[in-house]
């Protein structure tokens, strides 16, 4: 939470979107290690893959709305 992310000039990313369409905020980078697992759960609280990394699942886009 101390990290801008919306910086001008140096974003960061800090979403997916899965190949099911799912869209996903990283909450928590497990100190900056690459992400192994995808995030997969459509869990209303937080959740913890195996790498160590928080996600918050946001929404999932229907087939019908894409290109979005």
């Amino acid at each position: 939470d101390a990290v801008e992310l919306f910086d001008a000039t140096n974003p960061s990313d800090f979403f997916v979107v899965t190949d099911e369409n799912n869209i996903y905020k990283c909450l928590g980078n497990s100190g900056g290690s690459p992400s192994l697992n995808k995030p997969a759960q459509v869990l209303t609280t937080p959740f913890t893959t195996a790498d160590g990394y928080r996600w918050q699942y946001l929404s999932t886009v229907k087939e019908s709305n894409l290109p979005y």
